[in-house]
């Protein structure tokens, strides 16, 4: 919240690219609080930890933070585990393990070699693509297969509008178009690369383990 602050405290100076990377840090930074508050780890009760990550995820981040467990506790039951393992798979562009080469098309084989090139470019567009996945998610919740997520449903859809709507909110109050675009492009590209480099460099570069 400190980095938030000081974030908006700044572009309300007229200092709009510092702002915008200190907003991206502050995402970054807050998927470790939102991390633990999912885990369970904060409160005693289950529904306090919720709420504390629809804070956090869902308004503060706009991370689903339904989409993160749903995914999340599948990595913990099977970490790295060919088949099982969801965060391996990065098909069509990256491939992590040789099994995603048997399943690709040729168009994709053809740039797949060059995949050393351009993985470290691509990271930035991490939380871009979590961003898309959490108002897919959120957005299908009320139909979802377990009535925990049907139940919940209502909070993470209001928790992840507000989000955008204080995204918006901030973007209008900048004096010109290309500003806004900068600040966005800054913020979202900022946040993605740290969270990428926390992510990717710790999880894709240990031992995969067949599902047999």
């Amino acid at each position: 919240m400190l980095i938030i602050t000081l974030s908006v405290s700044l572009q309300l100076r007229g200092y709009y690219l510092v702002s915008a990377m200190l907003m991206g840090l502050a995402w970054q930074q807050l998927g470790w609080l939102v991390h633990e508050f999912a885990h369970n780890q904060l409160f005693k009760d289950h529904w306090h930890n919720d709420l504390a990550s629809y804070f956090v995820g869902n308004f503060l981040q706009g991370f689903s933070s339904g989409g993160w467990k749903e995914q999340h506790n599948i990595h913990h039951a099977a970490t790295n585990v060919v088949g099982r393992d969801g965060d391996l798979d990065l098909m069509p562009f990256w491939a992590t393990v040789v099994q995603d080469l048997k399943n690709a098309d040729n168009w994709y084989l053809s740039i797949l070699p060059y995949q050393h090139i351009y993985w470290t470019i691509m990271l930035p567009l991490l939380r871009l693509s979590w961003l898309l996945q959490s108002i897919v998610f959120v957005q299908a919740m009320p139909n979802h297969y377990y009535k925990y997520y049907r139940e919940r449903a209502i909070y993470e859809q209001i928790a992840l509008a507000l989000h955008w709507l204080l995204v918006l909110m901030q973007l209008y109050l900048l004096p010109t178009m290309q500003d806004r675009l900068m600040f966005f492009a800054v913020s979202q590209l900022m946040g993605g690369i740290l969270l990428a480099h926390v992510v990717t460099y710790n999880h894709y570069s240990v031992e995969k383990f067949p599902c047999e």
